[in-house]
């Protein structure tokens, strides 16, 4: 909702609802898994992939299409409240200000995956790694060395676990609710990312990319990552609502020109002449 202010400071405030973007959010990932499912049927059923295009356009598994770009637009939405969030605790001199900040920047770096594909050029890089592993460790990790491009896996779970750690003390300060939420968020989304993931490069390994079992595999894991996005932005929306309250944004413009005029030229100003010199 919109509101403006007077004539004299006009002032546009938006209100937002946090149960009204989680509904809207919620049809999106709806809307885009049916179109991901329809693609499926009519590759798999109908012997049509490509449909004018639009199997690719809205296939889960594919970088540069629209459900890439709702995910990665999502995470950015998640890092700028997080942000605003962050420059409150700022100025009210939070201990956990510099919290908020990593985890604004953490989901900036995750929009940019998400378009880009970071993850899949850090996997290759792993490769020894997951070998090593498969030869050292546990058999658990041998389609990772065999197949190094989820090797990515291994970093993310590195990383997922020492925040965790680094982020525990944050979680208890936080309101009940909204430390449930968030853990709920993240073991959802990373249930996808990472499990889900892990089930999927098995399958990739042994029978391949291109079957029914595997596209049920990527519309899992993409609408649990989705979901987790969602659920975790509906809690930020909640959190800022009931701890924050309004949050203004202001715009800074320098006077009109006229009004300086006005000053000088005003009949009570005073003005002294130059003082000469003796």
């Amino acid at each position: 909702m919109f509101r403006r202010g007077s004539e004299e400071s006009p002032v546009f405030s938006v209100r937002i609802s946090a149960a009204a973007v989680a509904g809207i959010l919620g049809t999106v990932i709806a809307l885009l898994v049916l179109a991901d499912v329809a693609g499926q049927i009519s590759t798999y059923y109908f012997g049509h992939p490509a449909v004018l295009g639009l199997v690719e356009l809205f296939d889960l598994d594919t970088e540069a299409n629209m459900p890439s770009w709702y995910s990665a637009s999502a995470l950015l939405i998640c890092s700028g409240v997080l942000a605003l969030i962050a420059a409150a605790k700022g100025q009210s001199g939070d201990r956990f200000r510099w919290h908020w900040v990593g985890l604004s920047v953490g989901f900036l770096y995750l929009s940019a995956d998400e378009e880009a594909g970071i993850h899949e050029i850090i996997g290759p890089l792993f490769a020894g790694v997951g070998h090593w592993l498969t030869l050292h460790v546990s058999s658990f990790f041998r389609y990772l060395g065999a197949y190094p491009v989820y090797t990515w896996v291994l970093p993310a779970c590195a990383a997922a676990a020492i925040i965790g750690i680094s982020y525990t003390r944050f979680l208890f300060a936080l309101p009940r609710r909204t430390a449930v939420l968030f853990v709920v968020s993240a073991a959802i989304f990373l249930g996808g990312a990472v499990g889900v993931e892990v089930i999927g490069a098995r399958h990739v390994l042994l029978y391949g990319q291109h079957d029914p079992v595997y596209g049920a595999l990527v519309v899992l894991e993409e609408s649990m990552e989705m979901s987790g996005i969602a659920l975790f932005l509906f809690a930020l929306l909640r959190y800022a609502q009931a701890e924050i309250g309004s949050i203004r944004l202001q715009f800074e413009t320098p006077p009109p020109a006229s009004a300086e005029s006005s000053v000088s030229s005003s009949p009570n100003v005073k003005r002294f002449p130059h003082r000469q010199s003796a």
